[in-house]
């Protein structure tokens, strides 16, 4: 049985692709105490466009269940869930790093932001994903020399951080660094 967010938004598919593509090839693996992440099974150049993603749109990450708190950011007030939260597709397993390899560029392409090598983990930092979402926090577990050890919806506001991560902002949020700044 499939289970998709009641409150998606009608006609998501305006707003976003359906369902995600993948321009390399990928698979998801199981890497600690039952987490799955996702590795590269052929090179990845840096720059190169790794994939798109897609999905069910909704208002609100209190949209989707409890149990699959899977959204993530697109715009202002607006989120992109799974559309089947049986089967998610292998983007739904990027794990977070504080020195991720993997951008999100505009709330859905996803790009590679250094080589990827074969059998190496996609990585991607979360904080531009739920940017804006005060009462979102994670601790992180990257164990990066630059880990940061906790990741929230309100990191935008380092400045540190805020610049680190320019390119992977959504506008909105760019204005508000841009706003704080002055």
């Amino acid at each position: 049985m499939s289970k998709t967010s009641p409150y998606a938004l009608k006609d998501s598919g305006l707003f976003v692709p359906s369902s995600p593509q993948e321009f390399f090839k990928t698979e998801v693996r199981t890497v600690d105490q039952g987490y799955f992440g996702v590795f590269a099974i052929e090179q990845i150049p840096q720059g190169a466009i790794i994939g798109i993603d897609g999905g069910t749109v909704v208002s609100s990450v209190e949209d989707v269940p409890p149990e699959k708190r899977y959204a993530v950011l697109i715009t202002e007030g607006l989120f992109l869930a799974p559309n089947d939260y049986e089967h998610l597709e292998n983007f739904w397993y990027l794990n977070h790093s504080c020195t991720a390899n993997v951008a999100r560029i505009g709330g859905l392409v996803f790009v590679a932001k250094k080589m990827i090598t074969i059998g190496e983990q996609l990585t991607i930092d979360y904080a531009p994903l739920i940017a804006g979402v005060p009462q979102w926090t994670m601790d992180c577990l990257c164990k990066a020399p630059s880990c940061r050890g906790r990741i929230s919806g309100e990191d935008w506001r380092d400045p540190k951080i805020a610049d680190h991560l320019w390119h992977e902002w959504l506008p909105f949020i760019q204005k508000r660094i841009l706003a704080n700044r002055s």
